[in-house]
């Protein structure tokens, strides 16, 4: 077994977490599961390519409408039904 986190683990650690937090901004604003959602969120420049890379993994993942980036500079997602 490696123990070395390569590239492509690290960026499927990242996506794996950037549809943890999307699933708990979704129950903290009380969606029911199936409730399909409009997610605009705001990233640093190196996040932006992997969730372009992997946008129809999050919108299926998250029941997701539309995964639109936003100039927005807050540090969170937001979500709306």
């Amino acid at each position: 077994m490696n123990p070395k986190i390569t590239a492509a683990l690290k960026q499927e650690g990242l996506l794996r977490e950037i549809i943890r937090n999307i699933q708990e901004m979704r129950k903290l604003a009380g969606f029911k599961p199936g409730d399909k959602i409009i997610i605009n969120y705001s990233v640093p420049e190196d996040y932006e390519l992997l969730i372009e890379k992997n946008k129809s993994t999050i919108l299926k993942e998250t029941f997701g409408k539309s995964l639109d980036a936003t100039n927005e500079k807050e540090s969170e997602f937001d979500l709306e039904k």
